[in-house]
C-alpha cells in the first residue's frame, strides 16, 4: 500500500459474508434495526424477519500505515461499520439508524504515533527461486481424499455429476517444483 500514489494516507478493509456455511459456537447478539421499514419477504421458504440479529461472526482486515500492529479487535460490529468509518472519517451523515450507530473502526488505527512502513521491507526472496525448493508441505504425501471416504450416491434424485475417489495411487504434497517440473514437461 506504500507504493501506490497516496499510499501513505489510504486505508483499506477487507471483510467477508456469512452465506450459512459455517458453524459459530457463538451465537449472533441482537442488531439494532436499521430503519422502520418491514421486510417484504414473501417467497418461501424465506422466513419473516426484521434485521434484528447479527449473523455469524466474519473475519476482518485493515490494512493501512497507521493500523496498530498485532491488533484484534473484540468489539462487536457489522458490515456498517465501514460505512461508520467511511462517514467519520467525510463527515457525512448516516443513511441509516444502523450505521449511526455502528462503531467506526478507529480502534485498529493509531493516529498518535508515525506510520508503520513508510519504506517497505526488505523481504527474502522466495522459497521456490532456489536450487532446492522445499516440499510444498511437510511430511509423507498422501492420498485426498482417503481411500472410501468419497463413495458414489446410489439411486435418489440427484442427476449431477457423482464425486469418487482419485485413482489409486494419486499422491498429494509432493513438492511443488517437481509437479511444476512435471507439468512444464508436458507442455
Amino acid at each position: 500500500m506504500c507504493l501506490v500514489p497516496g499510499g501513505r494516507r489510504r486505508s483499506s478493509c477487507g471483510s467477508t459474508d456469512e452465506y450459512g456455511g459455517y458453524y459459530d459456537h457463538v451465537r449472533p447478539p441482537r442488531a439494532l434495526l436499521p430503519d422502520d421499514i418491514p421486510p417484504d419477504i414473501t417467497v418461501p421458504p424465506d422466513q419473516p424477519g426484521r434485521y434484528d440479529r447479527y449473523g455469524f461472526r466474519v473475519p476482518a482486515v485493515v490494512v493501512s500505515p497507521y493500523a496498530r500492529p498485532n491488533h484484534v479487535s473484540h468489539t462487536i460490529r457489522d458490515h456498517t461499520a465501514i460505512l461508520k468509518f467511511i462517514e467519520t472519517k467525510w463527515n457525512i451523515g448516516a443513511l441509516t439508524y444502523r450505521d449511526a450507530n455502528a462503531d467506526d473502526l478507529l480502534d485498529c488505527l493509531d493516529f498518535r504515533r508515525p506510520p508503520a512502513f513508510l519504506e517497505p521491507p526488505t523481504l527474502p526472496p522466495p522459497a521456490l527461486a532456489g536450487s532446492n525448493p522445499p516440499p510444498c508441505t511437510p511430511g509423507d504425501p498422501v492420498t485426498i481424499p482417503p481411500p472410501g471416504a468419497v463413495t458414489p450416491r446410489r439411486g435418489g434424485a440427484h442427476t449431477g455429476s457423482i464425486a469418487v475417489a482419485p485413482a489409486a495411487g494419486t499422491r498429494m504434497g509432493g513438492p511443488l517444483a517437481e509437479l511444476w517440473g512435471r507439468a512444464g514437461a508436458r507442455r
